[in-house]
């Protein structure tokens, strides 16, 4: 059975994306969300991970890259870690997000960075910016 950290991005800056009308999916993390991704990267419980996944969404990216300095991981992107274009459909999300996650169950330990949606739709929780939930799956 393989262990999933499952991380909510930190805070992001939207004023960028509503600014300029770009898509908050390139939202960077804001001022509040750098200091949350720092200080979560120190989180003893990443320690000993195999394995760093991210979204493919910028404030995921960013949360990743602050947990990958501190802890010396290589981030790898799955495209099938992100929010669905309607938030709110289960089914669709879920499902990606385990096709995803499968190619990773021969791990003993793995993070993922990802959105409030990903890990609700998968574990029943919803998480505050910067949290993490450990979540056993075994691919079923």
């Amino acid at each position: 059975m393989t262990q999933f950290i499952l991380v909510r991005h930190a805070n992001p800056d939207y004023t960028l994306s509503e600014k300029e009308g770009y898509s908050k999916d390139i939202a960077p993390l804001s001022e509040t969300g750098v200091q949350q991704a720092r200080n979560l990267s120190k989180d003893t419980i990443f320690d000993n991970a195999d394995v760093l996944l991210s979204s493919p969404f910028t404030r995921a990216k960013e949360t990743a890259m602050y947990i990958s300095l501190e802890k010396d991981l290589l981030i790898y992107i799955e495209n099938n870690l992100k929010r669905s274009k309607f938030n709110f459909e289960m089914l669709k999300t879920r499902g990606l997000a385990k096709s995803a996650l499968n190619k990773y169950l021969h791990h003993s330990k793995v993070i993922v960075v990802t959105h409030a949606e990903v890990i609700l739709f998968l574990t029943g929780k919803w998480l505050k910016q910067g949290e993490y939930i450990t979540w056993e799956y075994n691919g079923k």
